[in-house]
Parts: structure tokens; C-alpha cells; sequence
């Protein structure tokens, strides 16, 4: 590219925002401006720009585009001196001109010239000379983007996080932010509160200097008497009740609060300030209707977050907590489920508490649920309106967005707000507050959102002895009534009924057929078959005893599953298939001949592919039952049930096979029919022996045929199954070098795509074939041709690097310390000839993919150390010989030296980083 001009980017700018420019020329702009901001020129132009520009969007880009060169063309000490001040002057300039988010991006880029290159001394300076009046703006600014910087990097360290690119400095204590701050944080304080005297002359400055005041806080100048003292602090409860000022005194208030969790010193002045002006900001708040959502919602926030801190170690419950639990109810009572829902934290807090009383003080413990009782019951109607659908729900179609949003309110902050509010009552006691109101309105088919609203709490109380024996007979006498509700009604209490199986089943039992034939009435009913078929399939699961006694019904059912939709269809059947697994041995091939013998009349009788794949996908399914139900059964048992199925597969075998021979040229058909295989082999596991040779036989021949990715990948089940025998073991092999070579042949001649999934399951078998059997495995031929395979595939784009990674990754899994030696021995056998290949194209792969492969080669290279190969050094250093010469020396003998070193995956990753970084761009 020429060197471009200031005209020729703004030209550009202005056409890439233009409404009416085409949607090529913006790409092209977009890859122009792109390019443009990675030139040396590009420093002097949005300087120029910047200096003399007043469009919005030409100084968005400029702001923009700053920050990128001095985050990734790294400018040294002396230009980021100069950058900073230019910044400074521009920022100051256009002050009253830009739009805020414009200065802040400004703001950022010194924040970011910092990070190169720490100057505790900037913040004073700025400090001194931006105090006038028509600069300080610009000095609050700054030091609210400097605090939030900084005090996301404070979080990071509290929590123990680790820079993720190696261009980024360490989290820790001499992080280059943390740095510039802390010694500067009381100059800071002081000058706020010096701005905050005149600030009342000024409104729009208020907001600002509480937003500061906030930021800084946390990094800890003042004493806790000073912060509780600090006419901010005290100007802040007042603040909540403005909306102009509200948000921003809710950071303070809230970091307030955050401050209480430092244990270093004692809070008691803060802890004191907050827990008096908790009435106070719900005084705030109780006055506000339905159309002052947004204060409430600021207000409850702070309520929730200052409540929160004090229940977080709780060792006693006081007068002030019941109180502050009365005032919390209160809060959530406001209609609006946004502000509502602010509430939810602190129901957690305050049950993680109380629940840890109970091991170490069980006389606090029961103390608590004794006190918390009365306040907390008043929980329950709030949770119940809350929970019920609104008025317009009648309205909603499937899929609509407002009932997805109130699912999944439901599903995942109101759930657990039950749960929570339930152990604190105890269940029973929570559930008798609820149960009434179902009492009340279930003979009125109107009210059906209050009926529908209590089954949906129950389904979400935790389970207990007292309330699943106090509850669930009353409940589950119900169907028949509930059976004629609201089709909502009916799928919440489709709900209940899975999840009190377990119940149902040790003492339910004479409730059991209506509550079947309820559910099955509602598979053919819209909306709620889909709940009715899980519910089926869970019930088989945890309700055993029962539902083997009903067992010929859900096998009439099975027969019937045409009238189903396919997807209930396959769920019903694998449900069955697992329920087999429960029947007693003398009823099981009775059982398995009636529930294949249909499918199979329908499979001969069929010739339309789409009939057949459906009926597959049946089969596959009820398989599928069979292997998640057979895995927990009893030795014995466990054969039984795979002879009975070992058994009815053969007879269904010559249909299949014939299916198999016509479908081949069908890559969706030859799809299910491997799924269904490979489902069959893992239900009848050693039991499939008789049929394993003439499967094999027809997966060689339809491979052969017509190759499909999918018999590699069912050749990787036989491979599960029998390669942990021996007698297997060179059998299978002799497949896999027929299937492979194939493969590697049919590649060569005609490439199949960057996204072949015949190079991911070739991957994918040798991966099963080192878990099996792997020293064999790496003295074959078949394991080298692999191997390069798999290099090649790191450093060529066009098929999947990510198989291949995990192929060399489990060819090198070997190398942990807890495999057997044998193992460890082979593994480095085979890598002696192959290491500085293997090395070569490990560093190839580093410097011309991207920053993610540095990962994935790093823990392979790990891999290659554990094995304390003392050659891994000369194959690295061949690798970093064949880079090209643009790479300094230097640079590969630190990158070698610091892999020497090097113990953990963050360091391998970070120096490969660095090398992907030093690499010419050109060469990438």
C-alpha cells in the first residue's frame, strides 16, 4: 500500500458509514482502513485527523485505531511520552465537541501506553495540571477510565486468573496499572473530594465524581472512619433518589458493600453507615409504582448487594436480619420482574449461610429456621405471582421470544429462588403455604394460571421425606381433575409426576396406572407431548418396579409409534429399551422378539428410503435404551440381556444387511444404519461375537463400494468393544490397514475438502486403537503412515488441524507417568527417527497458523518432555533452524532456553506466542 493521505482516509471512513454506499465497497473500505492502521504512517495521519477533524465518525475511527497501533505496534518509552501528551491535547480539545464515548476511547490509549510503560508519575502530573475548571472534566475522564482498568485487573488477581496472550504483562502485584495507581490513590481521593466542594454548582459533574469516587475505592487510601466520614459517601444515600445521579451512586453504595469482604481491617464505620441507611433506601423505593421501574430497579440493586454482604458470614440471626429479610420480601413484591429478580442473590446468600450453621453451631442453625420463619413466609405469595404466567401468555406462539424469556427466567433465577426459599422454611412448611392456592382454583378452569404456578414451585421445592409423604398422595389424586386444565396446568403436572417417580415407585405404586394413562393420553396432545414423552422415559428410569408391571401397555404403545412424531417416537423407544433391562430374565426374550418383531415386518415390507431411515432410527433408539439400562445391571444379569438382544439382532441381520447392500450409495441412510450398529454392539458388548465377522465382511465390502466417513467411524466401535481382547486385536488391525490405506489412496486421488470427515475418523480410529491395544499399534507400519499424515495436516490448511492435534496428542498420552513402561518404551521408539519431523512441524505450525495452535502444540511438546527424551533439544533446535532467516537468532535460542526451563502449559504457551509474534507477516 503508498503511503496513504489524511484525505484518502477520510474518503474512506465517510464511504464505509455512508448509508448509501454497496455493500462491496464498504468490505473493501473496511479491508482498506484495516490495513491502513498497521502502517508506521498511520501515527502522523490520526494525529493529523484528530488535531483537525470534527466528524463523528472520522475521530470515532481515529480514537479507535490508536488504541489498536499502541496495543499491537507497541511504541517505545519515548514515542509513548509524546503519544501521551498528544492524546492528552486532543482530548482536551475536543472536550466539548465529541461525544463521550469518543474521549473515553481517547482515555483508554494512555491507559494502554501505561500498560507498556509504567509511570507512577503521570497521575500526579495530570493531577497538577488539569484542576482548572475547564479541564477537569477531562482529568475525571481519565482517572475513571484508569479505574476501571485497573480495578478489572484487581478482580483478575483476586481471583486468581493468569494473563492469556504472552504481549500481556502478568496479573499480579507489580501489574504495570496497579503500578501507576496505588501509590497515588490518596492524591486522588483528595483532589475528588476537592472537585466534589464545587460540584454542586455544577449537576452534570455530581454523576461524574461519584463514578470516580467509586472506581478508586477499591484501591484503598482511606481509612474506614474517613470513607463512612466522606461527605461522598454520606451524599450518596440521597443521590439514589435522583435519577440522574442514581446509578452512579449505586456503584458507590455498592463498592461500599464490597469493601465489608476485606478482612485486613475493620469496616465497623462503613458497616454501621450502610446497615442504618438500609430503611432509608427502601424508603426510597416504597413509594414507587409500576411506571418508576427504572428507579426501583437502581434501588433494589443496592438493597440486594448491601444485604448480601451482611448475611455472607452470618453466624446468628439477629433482630437486624429478620428485619432486613422483612424489607428484602418487601423489595421483591415490586411488581417488575427485572427488579424482582435483583432479589435472587440474596435468598442464596442468606441459605448458603444459614445452611452452614448447621455443622458448625446446629443450635444456630435451628435458632435460624425458627426466626427466619415468620418473615420468610411471606415470601411465598411473591414467589408464587412471580411465577404464574403473565395475563397476554394466551397470546404467545411457539417459539415466541417474550415466553423463551419467562422460561427461562423460570428455569434458571426463579427455580432457584424457590429452592432457596423452601430449605429455609423447611419443604413441607414452604409447600402447605403454596398448596392452597391449588386447592382454591383448581375447579376453576380460569384461574388456571394460580394452579399452574404451584405445581411449577413444587416441581422446584427440594425433596424430603415429610414433604413427598405429607404432599405427593393428595397431589397425585389429582390426574383426573388436572387431566381437563389448561393444556400449561397439564404439562407442569406431566413435570411433577417425573420428578416424584422415585416416590412413586417405593410407595406410589397404586397411583401408578392412572398416572400412566394420563401421560400416554397426552402424547397425542399438542404442546404437551414432548414433556409427556420425557416424562415416560424418566419414569421407565425411577420407576421400575411399576412400570415393568405395566410393561405390556407401554409395549402396545411402542407398536403404535407411527402416530407419534419421530423424535417422541425414538425417545418412547428408548426409554423401553432401558425398562428391558428391569424385566425378569424368564420375561426377556418374549419382550425383545414383540418389540422387534413389528419393526422388523415393517423394515422387510418397505422400499422408500425414508420409511426405512425411520424405522432405523427407531431401532437405533431402542438400542440406545438397552446400553444406558444394561450398564447397570448385575454380571449375570447383564449377560442375559445381551444374549436376549444378541439374539433378535440376528434375526433381524439378513434384512439389514440387505438394507445395507441397496443403501450404500445413500451417505444420510448409511448414516443411521452405522449409528444403529454401533448402538446394537455396545448393548450385546462380547455377546455380538457371532455376528462379528460377517459385519466386518459387509463394512469391508460397502466400504470398497462406496466409501463413507461413517464405517470408519463404526470400525472405531469394533475396535471399543473387542480390541480389548487379544484374539481380536490382529484382525482388527488387518481391517484398519484395508480401511486406511483405502482411504489415504482414495485422498490422493481425489481430495475431498478442507472439511473431510474421512481425515477426522481416520484420526478417530487411531485414537481407539492407542486406548486398546497401543504398543502394537506403534510398531505397525499403519501408526507411521498416520503419523505423517497428521503433520502434514497441522501445517495444511485444508483438512481439520484439530483431529489431528488430538491424534498426536493420544499418540504421546502414553507418555504420563502412570502408563506402563511398555507403553512409554514404544512410544519413545517411535519417536526416535521422527522427533525433528515432529518438532519441525510443531514450530511450522506455530508461526504460520494462529495464536490457538501455540496451545495445542505446547501441551504436545510437554507431552514429549515427560518423557525426558534427551534428544527433544536437537530436534527443537533443527525445528528453529529451518525458520526463516527474518526470525532473530536471539529469538529461537530464548525460545529454546525458556522451553528448557519451562514446567507448566502457560510458559510453553506463552514463548511459542512470542515466536508466532517475531515471525514476519509476509512469511505467515
Amino acid at each position: 500500500m503508498a503511503a496513504p493521505t489524511a484525505e484518502e482516509v477520510v474518503k474512506r471512513i465517510q464511504a464505509l458509514y455512508g448509508p448509501q454506499t454497496p455493500k462491496e465497497e464498504r468490505d473493501a473500505c473496511d479491508k482498506w482502513l484495516q490495513d491502513f492502521r498497521k502502517e508506521e504512517v498511520a501515527w502522523t495521519v490520526i494525529d493529523q485527523l484528530l488535531t483537525n477533524s470534527e466528524d463523528q465518525s472520522v475521530l470515532s475511527f481515529c480514537a479507535t485505531a490508536l488504541t489498536w497501533r499502541v496495543k499491537n505496534a507497541k511504541p517505545d518509552q519515548a514515542l509513548s511520552a509524546q503519544l501521551q501528551q498528544c492524546v492528552l491535547n486532543h482530548i482536551v480539545r475536543l472536550r466539548q465537541k465529541a461525544p463521550k464515548p469518543i474521549l473515553q476511547q481517547l482515555s483508554l490509549t494512555i491507559v494502554k501506553l501505561l500498560v507498556l510503560h509504567p509511570n507512577p508519575s503521570l497521575v500526579p502530573e495530570l493531577c497538577n495540571s488539569l484542576t482548572q475548571p475547564e479541564t477537569v472534566d477531562v482529568l475525571l475522564l481519565f482517572l475513571d477510565t484508569l479505574g476501571d482498568e485497573a480495578g478489572f485487573i484487581l478482580e483478575e488477581l483476586e481471583e486468581g486468573a493468569e494473563a492469556t496472550r504472552a504481549d500481556e504483562p502478568d496479573i499480579n502485584d507489580e501489574h504495570p496499572l496497579l503500578v501507576s495507581v496505588r501509590p497515588n490513590t490518596r492524591l486522588v481521593m483528595d483532589l475528588i473530594h476537592n472537585v466534589w466542594s464545587g460540584a454542586q454548582s455544577v449537576p452534570s459533574r455530581i454523576s461524574f465524581v461519584l463514578k470516580v469516587y467509586a472506581k478508586w475505592l477499591r484501591f484503598g487510601s482511606l481509612q474506614p472512619e474517613h470513607v463512612a466520614a466522606s461527605p461522598i459517601t454520606q451524599a450518596s444515600i440521597q443521590a439514589l433518589g435522583d435519577l440522574q445521579h442514581a446509578e452512579d451512586a449505586c456503584e458507590v453504595v455498592t463498592e461500599l458493600a464490597m469493601l465489608l469482604a476485606d478482612k485486613t481491617q475493620n469496616w465497623t464505620p462503613v458497616s454501621t453507615f450502610l446497615s442504618s441507611n438500609i430503611l432509608n433506601i427502601y424508603n426510597l423505593l416504597a413509594p414507587l409504582g409500576p411506571d418508576d421501574s427504572e428507579r426501583a430497579d437502581i434501588l433494589t440493586r443496592v438493597l440486594a448487594r448491601i444485604c448480601r454482604m451482611f448475611v455472607r458470614d452470618m453466624s446468628v440471626i439477629t433482630v437486624d436480619t429478620i428485619a432486613m429479610v422483612g424489607i428484602m420480601v418487601k423489595a421483591a413484591s415490586y411488581p417488575d420482574q427485572r427488579v424482582f429478580s435483583h432479589t435472587l442473590g440474596f435468598w442464596h446468600r442468606l441459605q448458603v449461610a444459614v445452611e452452614s450453621l448447621k455443622d458448625k453451631n446446629p443450635a444456630a442453625f435451628e435458632a435460624a429456621i425458627k426466626g427466619l420463619s415468620e418473615p420468610l413466609s411471606a415470601i411465598i405469595p411473591v414467589l408464587l405471582k412471580h411465577t404464574a404466567f403473565p395475563a397476554e401468555a394466551d397470546k404467545w406462539t411457539e417459539g415466541d421470544d417474550d415466553e423463551d424469556a419467562f422460561a427461562d427466567f423460570r428455569r434458571n433465577d426463579l427455580s432457584e429462588a424457590i429452592e432457596d426459599c423452601s430449605q429455609l422454611l423447611v419443604p413441607i412448611n414452604a409447600v402447605l403455604k403454596a398448596y392452597p392456592a391449588l386447592v382454591q382454583n383448581i375447579g376453576n378452569p380460569a384461574n388456571w394460571r394460580e394452579v399452574e404456578a404451584v405445581l411449577f414451585f413444587i416441581s422446584c421445592v427440594p425433596r424430603s421425606e415429610p414433604l413427598e409423604n405429607g404432599l405427593y398422595p393428595q397431589l397425585l389424586a389429582n390426574s383426573v381433575a388436572l387431566s381437563q386444565q389448561h393444556w400449561r396446568v397439564r404439562a407442569a403436572y406431566i413435570e411433577v409426576i417425573r420428578i416424584a417417580g422415585p416416590w412413586i415407585n417405593e410407595k406410589g405404586g397404586e397411583f401408578m396406572p392412572a398416572l400412566l394413562d394420563f401421560t400416554i393420553a397426552c402424547l397425542a396432545q399438542p404442546h404437551v407431548h414432548k414433556t409427556a414423552i420425557s416424562t415416560i422415559c424418566s419414569l421407565c428410569k425411577t420407576c421400575t418396579q411399576h412400570m415393568v408391571r405395566l410393561f405390556p401397555v407401554l409395549k402396545d404403545r411402542a407398536m403404535l409409534t407411527g402416530s407419534l412424531t419421530l423424535e417422541n417416537a425414538k425417545k418412547l423407544m428408548d426409554g423401553i429399551g432401558c425398562l428391558t433391562c428391569k424385566l425378569p430374565e424368564s420375561e426377556l426374550n418374549g419382550a425383545v422378539e414383540g418389540l422387534c418383531s413389528p419393526i422388523l415386518i415393517r423394515l422387510q415390507a418397505a422400499s422408500d428410503p425414508g420409511v426405512i431411515t425411520i424405522e432405523v432410527q427407531k431401532l437405533m433408539a431402542l438400542f440406545r435404551g438397552v446400553d444406558s439400562g444394561v450398564q447397570k445391571e448385575s454380571d449375570s444379569k447383564m449377560v442375559a440381556i445381551s444374549q436376549a438382544w444378541a439374539k433378535a439382532f440376528g434375526v433381524m441381520w439378513p434384512a439389514l444387511n440387505s438394507i445395507i447392500e441397496r443403501a450404500v450409495q445413500s451417505e444420510d441412510l448409511m448414516e443411521h444404519l452405522t449409528g444403529l450398529l454401533r448402538y446394537v454392539m455396545l448393548a450385546c458388548d462380547t455377546e455380538f461375537r457371532a455376528h462379528l465377522e460377517p459385519l466386518i465382511q459387509t463394512l469391508v465390502t460397502a466400504f470398497n463400494t462406496k466409501p463413507h466417513s461413517c464405517l470408519l467411524w463404526l470400525m472405531g466401535t469394533v475396535i471399543t468393544v473387542f480390541g480389548k481382547e487379544d484374539v481380536y486385536v490382529g484382525p482388527i488391525m488387518d481391517v484398519m490397514n484395508v480401511l486406511i490405506g483405502r482411504t489415504v489412496k482414495m485422498l490422493a486421488e481425489e481430495p475431498v475438502g478442507p472439511n473431510s470427515d474421512f481425515i477426522q475418523e481416520i484420526f478417530y480410529l487411531m485414537t481407539m486403537g492407542m486406548n486398546r491395544f497401543p504398543t502394537r499399534l506403534l510398531a505397525s507400519p499403519l501408526a507411521a503412515a498416520v503419523f505423517d499424515v497428521a503433520l502434514a495436516s497441522i501445517v495444511n490448511s485444508d483438512v481439520k488441524r484439530e483431529a489431528a492435534f488430538l491424534t498426536l496428542k493420544f499418540f504421546l498420552d502414553a507418555t504420563d507417568p502412570r502408563s506402563q513402561p511398555d507403553v512409554r518404551d514404544a512410544v519413545r521408539a517411535f519417536l526416535q527417527p521422527r522427533g525433528a519431523k515432529l518438532a519441525e512441524a510443531m514450530i511450522v505450525a506455530v508461526i504460520n497458523r494462529d495464536l490457538d495452535t501455540s496451545d495445542r502444540v505446547g501441551d504436545i511438546l510437554l507431552n514429549i518432555k515427560e518423557l525426558k527424551e534427551p534428544q527433544l533439544q536437537a530436534w527443537l533446535h533443527h525445528a528453529l533452524s529451518a525458520l526463516p532467516q527474518d526470525i532473530p537468532p536471539k529469538a529461537k535460542q530464548a525460545c529454546l532456553d525458556s522451553f528448557n526451563k519451562a514446567t507448566r502449559k502457560k510458559e510453553v504457551h506463552i514463548l511459542l506466542e512470542k515466536l508466532h509474534r517475531e515471525a514476519p507477516s509476509n512469511w505467515r
